[in-house]
């Protein structure tokens, strides 16, 4: 088998392991998590053997002989225990690691294994021999289980998903063009056109089945997160209980990696910067113990990740007091926020606050970046907050990356395209609608709602559309209503990247339309950011 893979394998029993432990810690007497940890080292063990590393697979058979030897009570399951264990791992961990990259393990330190042979003597002479007869060994009929469980699975390089993926996408184009030349076909053949509404469907099925070979259970992204909060619960100072909903919603694999770390990130934020401690709870009448919760959800064909805490919330009249400060947005923009949209300002570049005094103050940190990575696998993230119910956070992100559903609109004689997951509605302009806040141009497009007024138009072309005199409608986002000439039509889509990565652009990318034309996809993050950047300036 491929080092690759098995140097996966060994990362996930590891984490594995990792969470049976503090699943351990919180309850000594659950058998469960104990049976869980020895089939986990026992998938270390078959791991390590195939690699040939015959230092690590020594050690995993210690490792194992102890985990056994809880199971069996000759060990007993406290903190001291579970403490040696987990130092282990983390040396086991950097074994693994060390043979991924070619290279001989190191010896393990002495301290270690000396905390080993004091546990094991302490055990009394008869203890100790059922441990030691017990190293390196698992019931049969567990590891007959495992390899009946691994019967039905096999792993495949992620590479060679991407590449299946990426024909698909080509695919997908082709067939977007064959539906859009039979249809202008005229007359049509009746034959041909039955080919290609049975060629669409079956390009469908195919792109469908290969993108949830992608999939992969959103557990895999909470997986390190117990450990996390664990630690800085203890670092801080802090009562923190974690709890996870949603760990079998499927999600892309490529969102998996990418949100690995922005995760990580906010439920930091949550612990460290909005929980309170123990006494400030306490004095406000919450328990002493706070509570960080993740959670995932299918939405249709998005899936909604949020992480929430019951701590001290998000002030946003001090958000608006540094965006202010920093110059993010001036004065006549901020007068027109709510504040839902006070309290998003935080992601902007800029408004990371400098000091610790209170409050939010330095719960912005790696907020801007986050949102950066969020936007780049085509999703939303907004931020509540109530100062007695804590602070949430939500992200919002398609369910695959592999196509992206796109509306082609019209812009005088060129066509652009932009996601379908930033489109509201559809609006008739009216002229009539149309005002002038503090100089900045805003439409009605309801009694007592008042959105930006962006004109594509003047903004892509340098030249403004007339409502009344211009074929336009309107596009409504959550950044404002986007005037075109006219909205054409939705299709999936395949993104190709644009040579323009050493520049800012108001494009993500490009696509083939069923007519085979080159189409820009308009990023409208980017372009609002840059006419707010220009309206503070």
């Amino acid at each position: 088998m491929d080092t690759g893979i098995l140097t996966e394998i060994l990362a996930e029993s590891l984490l594995a392991t990792r969470q049976g432990l503090l699943q351990l810690e919180s309850n000594p007497a659950d058998p469960e998590a104990l049976d869980a940890c020895c089939r986990t080292f026992q998938t270390i063990i078959d791991s390590a053997n195939a690699l040939g590393a015959h230092s690590l697979l020594a050690w995993c058979r210690n490792l194992d002989g102890l985990v056994d030897g809880l199971r069996r009570s000759a060990l007993p399951v406290d903190d001291v225990t579970i403490g040696i264990l987990r130092r282990c791992i983390d040396f086991v961990e950097q074994m693994s690691e060390t043979v991924a990259r070619g290279n001989p393990p190191a010896p393990a330190p002495p301290e270690l294994a000396e905390s080993i042979q004091s546990l094991v003597r302490g055990l009394g002479e008869g203890a100790s021999e059922l441990l030691v007869g017990h190293m390196g060994a698992l019931a049969l009929d567990e590891s007959a289980e495992g390899a009946s469980a691994r019967r039905d699975t096999i792993r495949v390089e992620s590479s060679r998903l991407d590449r299946a993926m990426s024909q698909v996408g080509e695919l997908v184009l082709l067939r977007n063009r064959l539906t859009a030349a039979v249809t202008a076909m005229s007359p049509g053949d009746e034959n041909l056109v039955r080919l290609a509404r049975e060629t669409d469907l079956a390009v469908d099925d195919l792109q469908s089945t290969v993108m949830y070979l992608r999939m992969q259970p959103s557990r895999r992204l909470f997986q390190r997160l117990p450990q996390v909060v664990r630690d800085l619960s203890v670092q801080y100072g802090k009562r923190a209980r974690l709890v996870l909903e949603g760990g079998d919603v499927e999600i892309d694999k490529v969102m998996i990696e990418a949100l690995a770390e922005p995760l990580l990130a906010l439920v930091r934020n949550a612990l460290e910067h909005g929980l309170e401690c123990p006494r400030e709870r306490a004095a406000v009448g919450k328990t002493e113990i706070g509570e960080v919760r993740v959670t995932a959800e299918h939405l249709g064909d998005k899936v909604r990740i949020e992480v929430s805490d019951d701590g001290r919330g998000v002030d946003p009249q001090r958000v608006l007091s540094i965006v202010l400060a920093r110059r993010v947005i001036c004065q006549a923009d901020a007068q027109r926020l709510n504040q839902e949209e006070l309290l998003n300002l935080i992601f902007e570049e800029g408004a990371r606050p400098s000091d610790e005094a209170g409050g939010i103050d330095r719960r912005g940190v790696g907020l801007a970046r986050i949102r950066r990575v969020i936007q780049s696998l085509r999703g939303r993230v907004q931020i509540k907050s109530n100062s007695a119910a804590g602070a949430c956070v939500s992200i919002e992100l398609p369910v695959s990356l592999a196509v992206l559903p796109v509306l082609y609109f019209k812009l005088r004689r060129e066509t652009y395209a932009l996601p379908v997951s930033l489109v509201d509605n559809l609006i008739e302009v009216e002229p009539g609608h149309l005002h002038n806040v503090s100089g900045r141009a805003m439409v009605q497009i309801a009694p007592g709602s008042t959105v930006p007024y962006i004109d594509l138009g003047q903004r892509l072309h340098g030249v403004a559309l007339r409502p009344g005199r211009d074929s336009c409608e309107g596009i409504l986002t959550e950044h404002g209503l986007l005037v075109v000439s006219a909205a054409v039509g939705i299709e999936d889509s395949v993104v190709k990247p644009l040579d323009i990565a050493h520049r800012e652009s108001w494009y993500q990318g490009a696509t083939i339309s069923g007519e085979g034309e080159v189409v820009l996809i308009l990023d409208v993050p980017a372009l609002v950011h840059s006419l707010r950047a220009g309206d503070a300036a």
